[in-house]
């Protein structure tokens, strides 16, 4: 099991949406080194597997960090797109040749976009969400990206992170305030 609260949120790419439920991977690693069973086989939506969480380096077998959340939302998958049996393996999705998530359309908001791979989970959080989705986090995830959003929502509003010393004067001001 890998510890969720070392992992820099900053890091983690999108890199694999399974095509049979509302999964989406997000790894720590480039995506050029992210490998699953099949990745290379088209349809992916018949081959592919989900991601390792190990990559080779100088030889040798490396644990990283993956993420896996659940979404629902407006958005369709290259599989959904195609029918039956899509042109594309998750390498090709992961080079560009197609987004892993379009908007469909149905109920998606104007302002909808795709999400390629590569997108940023706060991004794709935001792009679910913005698009009327939802997104579900493991526990420890969720609290980081709360931190994250609530931080740039104050930036965005003008606020700046307070310094050591209004820290520790604010920390004084609540302790008198407690009676302690």
């Amino acid at each position: 099991m890998i510890n969720h609260e070392s992992v820099n949120i900053s890091d983690l790419k999108l890199c694999y949406v399974c095509p049979r439920d509302r999964f989406a991977w997000f790894t720590s690693i480039p995506l050029e080194s992210q490998w699953g069973d099949d990745w290379n086989d088209a349809p992916y939506e018949h081959n592919a597997g989900d991601p390792y969480n190990e990559h080779k380096e100088d030889g040798k077998y490396v644990p990283h960090h993956l993420v896996k959340v659940a979404w629902d939302g407006p958005y369709s998958t290259p599989a959904d797109l195609a029918g039956s049996n899509s042109a594309w393996s998750v390498q090709g999705i992961n080079r560009g040749c197609v987004a892993w998530l379009v908007p469909d359309g149905w109920g998606s908001k104007d302002d909808a976009r795709p999400i390629p791979a590569g997108t940023s989970l706060v991004n794709f959080i935001s792009a679910i969400e913005g698009a009327g989705g939802n997104v579900y986090l493991p526990r420890n995830i969720s609290c980081q990206i709360n931190a994250i959003v609530r931080e740039d929502h104050l930036k965005s509003l003008g606020f700046e992170e307070p310094s050591e010393e209004q820290r520790a004067t604010n920390l004084e001001v609540t302790m008198l305030s407690m009676g302690k």
